[in-house]
């Protein structure tokens, strides 16, 4: 009985785990196609004073189904899928960093999520597009 106990734990928190993905480092993710890029390329290339800023989704089995339109203050940038990640240059300043999932099934009950994303002069800044069972999906600041 002990036996079987433990069994059902260890695939109980294994199917638990599966559920909430996993951030990764800009080294890890990968550069997104040109094709799934929509912003115009006035924040894509680097300028004085420019913030970078990275966008990126996270790895995992939760929601690796779906790409992921990300929005800067209410307009389409690019299309992520998971590992993926953009790199643009934007001016300091207070922006909406938003996303939302595409197709049929991804997005079902799921909303776009929003950010403040408050980049100053000088520092580099990282968002990620990530999964809990607690709050669903949603646009993190993060160190990675």
């Amino acid at each position: 009985m002990k036996k079987r106990t433990f069994i059902l734990s260890v695939i109980s928190i294994s199917l638990l785990s599966g559920c909430v993905s996993q951030p990764l480092t800009n080294a890890e993710s990968i550069p997104v196609e040109e094709s799934k890029i929509l912003a115009p390329m006035s924040i894509r290339q680097d300028f004085l004073n420019a913030v970078k800023t990275v966008v990126k989704r996270d790895s995992g089995f939760r929601g690796s189904a779906c790409d992921f339109t990300v929005y800067l203050d209410g307009k389409p940038i690019v299309k992520l899928s998971p590992k993926e990640k953009f790199e643009m240059f934007l001016k300091p300043d207070i922006y909406i960093l938003g996303a939302q999932p595409e197709g049929n099934l991804c997005a079902l009950g799921v909303g776009l999520t929003e950010v403040e994303a408050n980049l100053t002069n000088g520092k580099a800044a990282n968002y990620r597009i990530g999964y809990d069972e607690s709050s669903g999906f949603q646009v993190y600041k993060t160190t990675f």
